[in-house]
């Protein structure tokens, strides 16, 4: 008897070990709470340039302070235990997911900005309210997209996570 696995057996845990870091993956969802403050700070945005004239870069600034404080805290065990992770936070995702889900993000707000950016005159003028109107919206939609969020999510890893196997 050897103490090297068949290639069966080998064949076999590597499979379990990815079930396992999909399920772990899965398993790593917004708490409910990251999700409301994130909703909020968005409307807050929206609300801001709607009732003032010229907020200046207060909106701007709050929106990145609060990104930036979740992906510090999440990083840390501490951190993550007070936003309401269950596990450590974001410390195991591998760095070519973290990259590729940075740049479809990236992407997806150039298309928004590209698209509304020519028509915002129209919509200062005729639309009232419309930086908020447009939050909720954003807020429904993604709302509305969470499950397929998940399987985006779990085909991303996946994609990104094999090592020439």
């Amino acid at each position: 008897m050897t103490d090297r696995p068949s290639p069966e057996q080998a064949a076999l845990a590597l499979q379990g070990a990815r079930e396992h870091q999909g399920a772990a993956l899965t398993g790593r969802r917004e708490p409910m709470r990251v999700k409301v403050a994130f909703g909020v700070t968005g409307l807050a945005f929206g609300a801001c340039y709607d009732v003032f004239n010229d907020p200046g870069s207060i909106p701007v600034l709050a929106v990145a302070a609060t990104t930036w404080t979740h992906a510090i805290a999440s990083r840390t065990p501490r951190g993550a235990a007070l936003l309401g992770y269950g596990t450590a936070g974001a410390r195991n995702r591998p760095p070519a997911y973290v990259l590729a889900v940075l740049a479809v993000v990236a992407l997806l707000m150039a298309i928004g900005y590209f698209s509304i950016s020519p028509h915002t005159a129209y919509l200062n003028d005729h639309v009232p309210y419309w930086h908020t109107m447009g939050m909720l919206l954003l807020i429904a939609v993604t709302t509305a997209l969470a499950p397929l969020d998940s399987r985006f999510r779990m085909w991303l890893f996946k994609l990104t996570s094999k090592r020439g196997v």
